[in-house]
């Protein structure tokens, strides 16, 4: 469904819908966008220590492992992590095709709004500079 007029013109809200789930839960977006860089930089899955190794490494934050432990089942129910060797003592994690595709939209959301806000920058430097 698009929803046509000045403001929500060309939104497609089945997109805004899987975004909404994303960001329901605190972390979940961070976690599977860091999974997907994570899985392309080792070019397999990777274990749950290695993620959060990773975590910390992209984003320059910690994210506590329960946090991550509660995260990884809801990114599995909603089918855009896969667990590999589940059940046992180290399991590891890849997104699924779904899942790309969200980290996908998530990137290009993330690079549209550092963008505009470059743009919007450069604006407000150009109007306050003196001629």
């Amino acid at each position: 469904m698009v929803c046509e007029g000045a403001v929500g013109e060309g939104v497609n809200f089945q997109n805004l819908r899987q975004l909404n789930d994303l960001f329901r839960h605190r972390h979940d977006a961070l976690i599977l966008l860091c999974l997907v860089r994570a899985t392309i930089k080792a070019r397999r899955p990777v274990h749950f220590r290695e993620l959060a190794r990773s975590i910390m490494e992209q984003t320059g934050s910690y994210i506590a492992d329960s946090d991550l432990s509660r995260s990884l089942p809801r990114l599995k129910h909603s089918m855009l992590v896969a667990v590999h060797d589940e059940g046992t003592r180290r399991p590891s994690y890849a997104p699924t095709p779904l899942g790309e595709k969200q980290a996908a939209l998530l990137t290009f959301i993330l690079d549209a709004v550092e963008h505009r806000t470059q743009e919007l920058s450069s604006s407000q430097a150009r109007q306050s500079t003196p001629e």
